[in-house]
């Protein structure tokens, strides 16, 4: 990701017993990786507990160290942006939206025994019509705009069918394909980086 100082890590684990509950039984959000400046270095606390789901884990790295090109690098200086957001759409600039995509929405099995596998515009909450069961989230971008963000990624490469589409989840699949031909249709559109 183009990382250029040393950067310290450190690992922490949240125990089951810390996530918070709130309304109708619905976990609220945990953090599961953090950015600090510590005696002038950069410093990313990585959650080890989610080590045992190695895409996500990447995807929570790949977060922190956004974080270190944006404000380490004073990239962020003096704008009034939503870091949080322009975090993760830099981690698709740097190559690793495929992962920070993925892991934006991970659904959890229903209280009614089933599951549906989301595509596009649907959520499993949406089919189901069951707002109770929980739905966890990580990131802060939504599946649409991570979408839409690899489909310009993709333009800017001249990527009109990128290789690497495959590996993503199908809610991410299907809006990348409406924005590569939403881009295609654009005189606007983004034409190969130099």
């Amino acid at each position: 990701m183009g990382v250029r100082n040393e950067v310290a890590v450190r690992l922490f684990e949240t125990p089951a017993t810390d996530s918070h509950t709130g309304p109708y039984g619905v976990e609220n959000r945990r953090a599961v990786g953090r950015y600090r400046t510590l005696g002038g270095q950069p410093e990313i606390a990585l959650d080890i507990s989610q080590a045992a789901k190695p895409e996500t884990f990447a995807a929570i790295v790949a977060h922190e160290l956004a974080h270190v090109r944006l404000r380490y690098e004073n990239r962020v200086q003096g704008l009034s942006v939503d870091e949080e957001k322009l975090t993760d759409l830099v981690t698709v600039y740097l190559g690793m939206g495929v992962f920070t995509a993925n892991a934006a929405y991970r659904f959890t099995k229903s209280v009614r025994g089933f599951s549906v596998l989301p595509l596009g515009d649907l959520t499993e909450r949406m089919l189901t019509g069951n707002s109770l069961d929980p739905t966890h989230h990580l990131g802060y971008l939504s599946v649409r705009q991570f979408g839409y963000a690899l489909a310009y990624y993709s333009a800017l490469r001249g990527e009109n069918a990128p290789p690497w589409s495959h590996h993503l989840a199908p809610g991410v699949q299907a809006v990348l394909r409406q924005g590569l031909a939403h881009l295609a249709n654009s005189p606007r559109a983004p034409r190969d980086a130099p």
